[in-house]
């Protein structure tokens, strides 16, 4: 993996967590200083959480897929392994009982990005970081890793 791969997937990774710890906060307080853990429900200044996944970060695919990361306390995240029963639980209430194997199912395809792809990625989360920064409505924007999947023929979402 060469540095300018690993320095603007790097960037691109910052941007979307803080996308999703946004999102999050918006979706369970209403503000965007504090959320709601997915996981344990107690609540958190958003410089406190992780942006948490259920399927691994290490599947390519579903890496920054906005149903699969979601905002978690660093002692469900980190410490508790992502208490994933739990996480289960709250896909299959906020997605529907199907959620699972899509994201399981995403998860084994594969995926090759450039430095480029990541880059592109990283411009267009900080347009929807900054939606949400300033109050403005998000909930129709496109969401861009599933837009980049599918460019790369890998999902049809």
């Amino acid at each position: 993996m060469s540095s300018e791969y690993k320095k603007a997937k790097d960037k691109a990774w910052k941007v979307f967590s803080r996308y999703i710890r946004l999102r999050d906060a918006l979706k369970t307080t209403g503000d965007t200083e504090y959320a709601r853990c997915y996981t344990c429900g107690r609540l958190f200044h958003i410089k406190e959480m992780d942006a948490g996944h259920w399927i691994t970060r290490n599947r390519m695919p579903t890496f920054m897929n906005h149903r699969n990361v979601n905002a978690q306390c660093r002692g469900c995240n980190r410490f508790g392994d992502g208490r994933v029963v739990e996480y289960q639980a709250h896909l299959i209430e906020e997605y529907g009982s199907t959620v699972l194997e899509q994201l399981t199912d995403t998860a084994q395809k594969q995926v090759k990005l450039k430095a480029g792809d990541w880059n592109t990625l990283s411009e267009q989360y900080k347009q929807l970081v900054s939606m949400l920064e300033n109050g403005e409505d998000w909930r129709g924007a496109s969401e861009p890793w599933g837009m980049m999947l599918e460019t790369k023929g890998v999902i049809d979402e």
